[in-house]
């Protein structure tokens, strides 16, 4: 990775420069202003692309079979919930969430079952997949980790109903 900073009419820009042998990775870049009159920043993730390694579809489709029977096996024995930072699952798509899910699930199993070496080359994984080598990973028990179930309809607030609710807040017993 290489940067200038170049001066233009407005003011100055950062140029970055990535290393295609690099391969692909996203760097977190932000900025802050500040003059006598206050200050202002914003942030933003910026992907570079490198070389690309690509093997052939059946080695992935193996892999994926590999670790779904894996997981199965392993939500039966895992004592313990493996969790990222929440700010960097937003910079994850449809398919590297789902992978990323999958890692998580395995690195919970590994922890549980104490196999440091198979723990650290899944968390590598993941590093890479999330684009930060150093993840800061949480483990927890599975008896402190809540899953909490969202309805598919509107929510009333505490103590009142939706008009369409003929029951009422209290229910049907709080009729005349």
């Amino acid at each position: 990775m290489s940067y200038a900073i170049e001066s233009i009419t407005a003011g100055s820009r950062l140029r970055l420069t990535n290393r295609p042998e690099d391969e692909t990775y996203q760097l977190d870049v932000a900025a802050t202003v500040s003059t006598s009159f206050g200050a202002a920043g914003d942030r933003t993730w910026i992907e570079f692309s490198g070389h690309e390694y690509r093997y052939p579809q059946d080695l992935y489709d193996r892999r994926d079979a590999c670790i779904r029977n894996f997981v199965d096996i392993g939500h039966r024995f895992a004592k313990f919930k493996v969790l990222l930072p929440p700010d960097l699952w937003r910079h994850l798509g449809d398919e590297q969430a789902k992978r990323a899910r999958q890692l998580t699930d395995v690195l919970g199993y590994q922890h549980t079952a104490g196999d440091a070496v198979a723990y650290r080359q899944a968390a590598d994984e993941l590093g890479a997949l999330v684009h930060d080598a150093s993840v800061a990973l949480t483990v927890v028990p599975l008896d402190d980790v809540a899953e909490v179930s969202i309805p598919d309809g509107p929510i009333a607030p505490p103590g009142q109903a939706l008009p369409s609710d003929p029951n009422g807040p209290a229910g049907p017993e709080a009729r005349d």
